[in-house]
């Protein structure tokens, strides 16, 4: 801010470390054993006391691995400022939704869960806002 730098230059310097840090934080919850998802009999389910679960921790810490280096592959073509926060999330929202149907979240809708809701509108508004923004070469004729 100091520099007079535009918000959209300064969150497309964040979107990356966001990923990233998301990630790293999801080594804790799994540590911890906190936000496991359902039980499963698959053979990688983690027991955290009270039987094997889908350790969701680790898709988190995956996916967002995967959306980190998308994003750092980005960066020296991206086609507008704000482009990379966009894209962040598009793919947060598209990972969150997914990762939703393994966790123990309460419905709002006969199968869809509040973050799931939250998803799709963000996932949505993002994909919208990168439509709008892109430059008209990648328009087409």
């Amino acid at each position: 801010w100091r520099k007079k730098l535009p918000l959209a230059r300064i969150m497309d310097m964040g979107a990356p470390s966001i990923a990233l840090g998301y990630a790293v934080a999801r080594i804790g919850c799994f540590l911890n054993g906190c936000c496991a998802g359902h039980y499963t009999t698959l053979p990688w389910g983690v027991d955290f006391g009270d039987g094997p679960r889908h350790p969701t921790q680790l898709y988190a810490i995956g996916a967002n691995l995967i959306i980190f280096l998308i994003l750092h592959r980005q960066e020296k073509s991206k086609p507008f400022e704000g482009y990379l926060m966009l894209l962040y999330l598009v793919l947060y929202a598209t990972y969150r939704f997914i990762i939703e149907f393994f966790r123990e979240s309460p419905l709002v809708t006969s199968w869809l869960t509040l973050g799931q809701l939250i998803s799709i509108i963000i996932g949505i508004t993002a994909l919208l806002a990168i439509l709008y923004f892109r430059p008209k070469k990648y328009l087409p004729k």
